[in-house]
């Protein structure tokens, strides 16, 4: 658990946007809890996107994946 003044990591949050150091700003905003902060912080970063096309490619493989199982079902159903 984290005992502190709030207020005072609120203001190293300002300045450290005003530095630009990233893995700071991110650890500060997990002490915080700032949710805002993180998203913001993460794309910026560009790592959101990566997240989302991770995600993509993965319902589409899952997609496909199961088509195939249908059919493969279809084929012989005693074997599944």
């Amino acid at each position: 658990m984290l005992t502190g003044r709030f207020d005072k990591l609120k203001k190293l949050e300002e300045l450290l946007k005003k530095e630009g150091d990233n893995s700071r700003r991110f650890t500060n905003s997990l002490f915080t809890c700032n949710i805002e902060e993180k998203i913001r912080l993460l794309m910026q970063t560009g790592h959101c996107n990566k997240s989302i096309n991770l995600i993509k490619n993965l319902s589409s493989f899952l997609y496909f994946f199961r088509i195939f199982l249908k059919q493969l079902y279809e084929i012989n159903p005693q074997k599944i």
